[in-house]
């Protein structure tokens, strides 16, 4: 006779099984520890593939309770199809079953391609992005020519706040050239 089994992770999502899974009827429920990452090798997840028989159902809250990517997505549900068990995914309404299996693992293996082409464009931005970004971190260098025409202005006796706006620098900018050469009034 088919099973429905529960699979929740996290002590905190106990709360999880009295809101989306109390109306289903469950005849076990594993119960991730609290300090597990979902997705990762947990025991709960592998004494619940252990247990599962041909024709039981796993009723799972959400994806993100059985994996932490599409990849691990799609691993963890062929464990579990492969057990030919079925999975329910509450939150997202969806069903995977041993009868299509065929099409759910086509699907699983596209989400978990169309992932890996996601990661891969995000990561060729990152790269662009941080190659054309100027890698220097801090000030930009105030030209010599720049720092001689501020001291030369000060000696004139110029207005700092005109120096500055002449330079297109800050009046800060103006004060640290002139306190590194020792030349403020």
């Amino acid at each position: 006779m088919p099973r429905k089994i529960g699979f929740v992770s996290g002590m905190d999502q106990i709360h999880s099984i009295q809101s989306k899974l109390v109306p289903i009827e469950l005849d076990k429920v594993f119960i991730e520890d609290e300090k597990a990452k979902p997705g990762s090798n947990s025991e709960a997840l592998s004494e619940c593939i252990r247990f599962l028989e041909r024709g039981d159902s796993v009723y799972v809250e959400s994806f993100s309770l059985l994996a932490t990517s599409l990849s691990d997505l799609y691993h963890r549900s062929k464990q579990i199809l492969s057990q030919g068990a079925s999975i329910v995914f509450v939150a997202e309404n969806i069903m995977l079953s041993e009868d299509e299996t065929n099409s759910s693992v086509v699907s699983l293996s596209l989400f978990d391609s169309f992932a890996k082409f996601e990661n891969y464009l995000l990561s060729e931005c990152q790269k662009a992005s941080s190659a054309s970004s100027d890698s220097r971190i801090g000030r930009p260098s105030i030209p010599s020519k720049v720092r001689k025409a501020v001291i030369a202005q000060n000696e004139q006796r110029i207005p700092k706040a005109q120096i500055a706006k002449q330079h297109g620098i800050s009046r800060q900018t103006v004060y640290r050239i002139l306190n590194e050469k020792g030349s403020r009034r």
